[in-house]
């Protein structure tokens, strides 16, 4: 009896071993794109569950591999090199529960693929050439919960095919052709809870329909020159509304005041007066410079051989030319990836730690902000600086249970 169990444990142990080995194909193809994903990810059997392409050296070519990743759950694809011809497979791919194709050169001929992935949540793409009639396709995607639409050409034409999607959650339109015409539209999404206009066109009258949603939490009307105190007003009888941002507007602090009057439970988002000072974290938020950039060439000598290196500055001198923004998907996110804050161990795990959850991998960027900067106490505080959690922590002012 005893020989018989060990010879089970042994063919299950063989077994297993077997399970976790890369399929042929997948492995094939992780070997041609060595070097080329900025991140690469398996489940425990062995198959790919996560790329992500970032690099400038990405091509059509490099991306179209993926389709022997039938697994695959999570693809971003955030580089201008890649076009339609590269994702002509994307269809294939029905395990994708998020897809990332901000500031690529996608088109809707892409999206025309995307029916078929029926577990699509997330889709984001950002500063792409989609258009209304990609938003016809878009409407077929029945569990979707994100979709960021921000910088591209889609206007008031194509937003009604959005109201099949009656499992959204998240809605970025930030600098689209959207107006405020369509702002009736919004509230007959009935699980909509996060919605930003940045920088459309919209009238005091029509901000103020958006009172109408029972389900808005958060709305960003950041540079939108329509906004005015009356219209806010009427926006402040929504009893879900709870963060407000209109940074980059005329509001006064005494218009903003009266807001919080009228809605205690309202948290505002609003631009510092000149008359406060502004600390070097305000800046960064605002993409202003923070100090010069030393002006002397970065030359590393090597044995005694002088070569021209890429040496990546500090963050307060790269960021000090105008020409370069901080951005938080780019700069932010990968480096709480690359600490592991974002990690399943960490606060990346289903319940977070501490009282604080990020996405998985960072691959929700909207909910990763706003669990950095909403709340009475955010751990970003531009207000209070010395009290935010982001820096006292990594800084050990105050004590940090995971011990990086």
């Amino acid at each position: 009896m005893p020989s018989r169990i060990a010879t089970i444990l042994f063919l299950l142990c063989v077994a297993c071993s077997v399970w976790a080995d890369t399929p042929p194909d997948q492995a094939e193809a992780i070997e041609q794109l060595k070097g080329v994903p900025s991140n690469l990810q398996k489940n425990r059997d062995g198959t790919v569950r996560f790329v992500r392409f970032s690099k400038a050296i990405v091509t059509d070519e490099h991306v179209a591999k993926t389709a022997a990743f039938q697994q695959l759950d999570y693809l971003a694809v955030v580089t201008p090199n890649v076009t339609d011809a590269g994702l002509a497979h994307v269809g294939q791919l029905t395990n994708l529960d998020t897809l990332f194709l901000s500031d690529s050169s996608v088109t809707d001929a892409t999206i025309s693929r995307l029916a078929p992935l029926q577990k699509l949540e997330r889709l984001y793409l950002d500063r792409t050439k989609v258009t209304d009639e990609g938003l016809q396709n878009i409407a077929a995607l029945a569990v979707l919960t994100t979709l960021s639409l921000a910088e591209t050409q889609v206007s008031d034409t194509g937003l009604s095919h959005l109201l099949k999607l009656e499992n959204l959650d998240t809605l970025i339109l930030s600098d689209t052709k959207v107006t405020g015409e369509s702002v009736g539209l919004f509230s007959e999404l009935p699980k909509l809870r996060v919605l930003s206009l940045d920088g459309i066109t919209i009238n005091a009258k029509q901000i103020s329909k958006l009172a109408a949603s029972q389900s808005l939490e958060t709305l960003s009307l950041r540079r939108v020159s329509g906004i005015t105190p009356d219209g806010l007003a009427g926006l402040s009888k929504s009893k879900q509304l709870k963060r407000l941002d209109v940074r980059g507007t005329k509001l006064s602090a005494a218009d903003v005041a009266k807001l919080r009057t009228l809605n205690p439970k309202l948290n505002v988002a609003v631009d510092p007066t000149e008359a406060e000072s502004q600390n070097a974290l305000h800046r960064y938020l605002a993409g202003q410079p923070l100090r010069s950039v030393n002006a002397s060439a970065a030359v590393a000598v090597v044995s005694n051989k002088p070569m021209a290196l890429l040496v990546v500055e500090r963050a307060d001198e790269r960021f000090a030319s105008e020409a370069a923004v901080p951005d938080f998907q780019r700069h932010v996110v990968p480096l709480l990836g690359r600490l592991g804050c974002n990690g399943r161990t960490c606060h990346g795990s289903f319940q977070g730690k501490g009282g604080f959850n990020l996405s998985m991998f960072g691959y929700n960027f909207a909910a990763d902000l706003a669990a950095l900067t909403d709340g009475e106490e955010p751990r970003a505080n531009p207000a209070n600086v010395d009290a935010s959690l982001i820096l006292n922590k990594p800084a050990s002012d105050d004590d940090h249970g995971g011990g990086q």
